[in-house]
């Protein structure tokens, strides 16, 4: 294939590069479930086609691989990575981390319409309309502008819901933060906006050069992301708590909908864990629940990997359901930390030359950090929970 001068044969390559390394990645994706997990791919890989997807579309970029100094070209290129990546992140995110499916007005909106308009610019790029393209790249940049940032605000909707689920899930569920993959989220949080940075730098400078270089890393970014998904991130439920967790579930349900005002109830169940106080509807709860699951936590609050699912396995079937109600208007992580941080006190009192970090396995705590965490997040003890602690 014949360039016009050797810069051209560079950047084609990359653009190549790219291309070719999203195309196995999508291959694979599609393909390849680890055993046994595939036995039920839509729960353990619940974004697997929208990723596919994602790593296929990258061959839009084939004209470029076939003339990237062509003027028209490149301003299909800059105007793709703007409407592309946005459109197709939030897409992805969203089915994996909500399990949401594309249906609806949104989905119209966020993926039929910048389709559509990449659908029109391939269109116009492959009937020989390139030079159109170049001499109405000034308002078409303005408008795909405006389309790129309404699809950006959307991704960035999926994010913030996607950390706040990510907190009230932790909250409720794990007693300790280091139970929690929080490293793997971060690093899929932060992916989008570096990603979304890197598409607005080629569209601003107009840089064949920085191109270039992030075709490169694009490359190796999609190669390392497909190591991490291959194995599935999620958490399996134990298979001896499936009964039980679906027998909460339905439980809470029917609790959900004898609420007058549904939205009233979250608002405080909310308030509840930011505030780590009880709410006033924790008053009404059945004393023999909360004195059940106080005695189990008494128990087993020292386990250093203590879940939620431990400590309702331990209640009685028929008070499982307001046992899980008290513990989420509390706070799962609160409540379990509560117990530690008054063992951690009398331990001081008893021992008060003991270093921090024999005081926090002592007590429970993975670490000295998990130790420090939790004073920082528990605001306050409640010493009818806990009076039962002793050394």
């Amino acid at each position: 294939m014949n360039y016009p001068s050797a810069t051209d044969v560079y950047y084609a390559d990359a653009c190549f590069l790219l291309m070719i390394t999203s195309i196995i990645c999508a291959m694979v994706r599609w393909a390849h479930m680890c055993r046994p997990y595939g036995e039920n791919g839509d729960y353990f890989y619940p974004a697997r086609k929208q990723l596919t997807f994602f790593y296929a579309g990258v061959v839009l970029q084939f004209p470029y691989f076939l003339a990237p100094s062509d003027e028209g070209v490149w301003c299909y290129i800059r105007l793709l990575g703007m409407v592309y990546y946005p459109m197709c992140l939030s897409l992805l995110y969203s089915r994996y981390f909500h399990g949401r499916r594309l249906s609806g007005r949104k989905s119209i909106v966020f993926f039929g319409v910048p389709m559509l308009v990449l659908a029109a610019l391939l269109l116009l790029l492959s009937t020989g309309r390139g030079p159109w393209i170049a001499s109405q790249y000034g308002w078409m940049q303005y408008a795909v502008c405006a389309l790129s940032v309404a699809m950006t605000c959307q991704l960035a909707r999926v994010m913030n819901a996607i950390y706040r689920s990510i907190r009230e899930f932790h909250l409720q569920n794990y007693s300790a933060e280091e139970d929690f993959p929080y490293r793997f989220a971060e690093k899929m949080i932060l992916l989008p906006l570096i990603c979304i940075v890197m598409v607005w730098c080629i569209f601003v400078t107009g840089s064949r050069e920085l191109k270039l270089v992030i075709d490169v890393v694009m490359s190796a970014w999609s190669v390392a992301v497909l190591c991490m998904v291959l194995h599935p991130q999620r958490l399996g439920k134990p298979a001896e708590q499936e009964e039980q967790l679906q027998l909460i579930e339905e439980e809470e349900q029917l609790h959900a909908d004898e609420c007058t005002d549904a939205d009233l109830c979250s608002t405080e169940a909310a308030e509840t864990i930011e505030n780590n106080e009880p709410s006033t509807a924790a008053d009404t709860d059945n004393d023999e629940v909360v004195q059940a699951v106080l005695a189990v936590i008494l128990r087993k609050y020292k386990e250093q990997h203590l879940l939620k699912s431990d400590v309702l396995a331990e209640i009685d079937k028929g008070m499982m359901a307001p046992a899980s109600r008290f513990m989420a208007r509390v706070g799962y992580y609160n409540l379990i930390n509560m117990f530690r941080l008054r063992h951690a006190q009398l331990y001081i009192e008893a021992h008060p030359s003991t270093k921090l970090s024999e005081v926090a396995l002592q007590s429970g705590f993975l670490s000295a950090s998990a130790f420090s965490k939790a004073k920082k997040n528990i605001k306050h003890i409640y010493p009818e929970y806990v009076a039962g602690v002793k050394l």
